[in-house]
């Protein structure tokens, strides 16, 4: 018995004491063509496609999909058996991901002007550099009229991304205008305490007091 490693032509011979017998055999290894590549990790968002492409090959991939290419958007450890042509390969693929750094610039909408600026931040403590869409490069910017503002920061790792879409408005005062005194007597006339507000309330807070506080 012989445990054969590498190409070539092998025969053997066997004899039953008065002739001898030989057969050959022509031996051509099959080599897979293919490797998830080595273990990686990735930045928020991005995604990975893995591809075990073998002419003839049929797939069982972790989740049990069988499909050349599989394509992954989380951690997670990945495998594949592949069979083609009477061969059998696995290969697998460790994949984590770079820790997302929180970037957001807040809702999109009106707000309104007032005596403060609105200012924009996307500072993190680990980024390395920041590109605003107003060719500006630290972690904060002014907002000073509408539009949409958008911003790249870097890490050691990674680019991350988000924008803003801004409509600055003068918006109007709510002023309200609320009796200091009512008569609460039945009589038909003050019986009912209101305020009357130019905008619409949601919703407001009363506090009474007697004449002691």
């Amino acid at each position: 018995l012989e445990t054969l490693s590498e190409d070539g032509y092998y025969w053997a011979e066997v004899s039953d004491g008065y002739c001898n017998y030989r057969d050959f055999i022509a031996v051509e290894w099959q080599l897979f063509p293919f490797a998830l590549g080595p273990d990686t990790t990735l930045c928020p968002g991005d995604t990975l496609i893995l591809e075990a492409t073998t002419p003839f090959g049929s797939y069982s991939w972790q989740d049990g999909s069988s499909q050349p290419v599989f394509v992954l958007d989380s951690p997670g450890t990945y495998w594949v058996d592949v069979e083609a042509r009477g061969c059998e390969a696995t290969d697998s693929i460790e994949v984590a991901f770079f820790p997302d750094i929180g970037l957001d610039l807040g809702e999109d909408g009106v707000v309104c002007r007032d005596d403060q600026p609105l200012v924009l931040s996307a500072f993190h403590p680990a980024a390395l550099s920041y590109l605003w869409n107003t060719d500006e490069s630290g972690p904060t910017i002014v907002v000073e009229e509408s539009g949409l503002y958008a911003v790249e920061v870097w890490n050691d790792h990674c680019r991350f991304y988000d924008e803003r879409d801004i409509a600055l408005e003068q918006c109007k005062v709510c002023e309200f205008y609320a009796p200091t005194a009512f008569s609460p007597d039945f009589d038909g006339i003050n019986d009912e305490w209101m305020v009357f507000p130019n905008c619409e309330l949601m919703d407001f807070e009363l506090f009474l007091f007697d004449r002691w506080g």
